[in-house]
């Protein structure tokens, strides 16, 4: 795999972004042999041609969104309109066109059941909605392309999961005002997260150090599919006739996964994999199909992302 429109620096700090996506200047320019202007410079132009995107992922129960959901549904109105509509629902947080019976698939992130029946509520009151299909995800056991990046670039990289803030403390507004600067800006310097918190620039060091060592908030490099040279992907659903612990860890060890979440519902796993082609996307799943245990599969391909906004649910 080769990413495209990528020279073998753009290729070299991406990969040290995406194993520390706050690395300094100082400490990229010797790495790829350039000065910390022209470093600067590089990964300004990486940012803002959203090549790759340097945010901040933090576990959604710890800012009070227990429950998530993936609705499949049927619809009778144009694809792109109806999405449009569910987008403006907050808790949707990715809302997607895809090929087969159903014609999108959005995912929602609620404080509780009550809460997701409100949102379910508003989905089927969407103009378009004919029907609705729901997998409660509840765990997720990967998230993220550190797999294929690592593949593609050639950089080790360890699968860092953003953990439940600890149960001694709870996150207070200063807390929940950084967390929400560096979902925006991952790269966001102390200088300029401390006038938006109120705290002094060593107050906002002590605060984002403290969310990092605790690993309640991990920041990472995310490059775009094009930084990656990939070109299809799909919702994977996986039926396991035994235990499905196996199957999930056989999953996981696959770059092509990005998305590995246990499921109740009709399927077992809810995935989502990244690929080059269609014809990667073939092998991709046959080599699922081969797995002991595995039963049904489906897979929907993805037309079009019409929201894609993970920030604070």
């Amino acid at each position: 795999m080769k990413a495209r429109h990528l020279d073998k620096v753009d290729r070299q700090l991406i990969g040290e972004l995406i194993v520390d996506g706050r690395a300094p200047y100082a400490a990229l320019a010797p790495k790829v042999g350039l000065s910390q202007a022209a470093v600067r410079a590089r990964v300004k132009r990486l940012l803002d041609e959203k090549i790759v995107t340097v945010t901040a992922r933090v576990d959604p129960h710890s800012l009070g969104l227990g429950v998530f959901a993936f609705v499949y549904l049927t619809i009778d109105r144009p694809a792109q309109e109806v999405g449009a509509d569910l987008a403006s629902i907050p808790e949707a947080v990715f809302v997607v066109c895809i090929t087969g019976k159903q014609g999108l698939i959005v995912e929602v992130r609620c404080r509780d059941n009550a809460h997701l029946l409100e949102v379910f509520d508003q989905v089927r009151g969407t103009a378009g909605v004919v029907e609705v299909d729901s997998l409660t995800a509840m765990e997720y056991r990967k998230s993220g392309t550190s797999g294929i990046a690592e593949e593609i670039f050639g950089t080790p990289v360890a699968m860092r999961v953003a953990r439940p803030v600890p149960i001694d403390r709870k996150l207070d507004d200063i807390d929940l005002a950084l967390i929400g600067e560096l979902v925006h800006d991952g790269r966001a310097t102390f200088v300029d997260l401390a006038p938006k918190s109120g705290l002094s620039q060593a107050g906002v060091r002590a605060r984002v150090q403290r969310l990092l060592e605790e690993q309640v908030v991990v920041i990472q490099a995310f490059p775009s599919a094009e930084a990656l040279g990939l070109g299809s992907f799909a919702a994977v659903l996986v039926a396991v006739r035994g235990p499905v612990e196996p199957v999930a860890q056989k999953l996981c060890a696959m770059p092509e996964f990005t998305v590995v979440a246990l499921s109740g519902g009709s399927y077992d796993l809810i995935c989502e994999v990244w690929c080059r082609d269609y014809e990667h996307l073939l092998a991709t799943l046959d080599t699922v199909r081969a797995i002991d245990d595995v039963g049904v599969i489906q897979s929907n391909t993805y037309l079009e992302i019409l929201k894609e906004d993970y920030r604070l649910g």
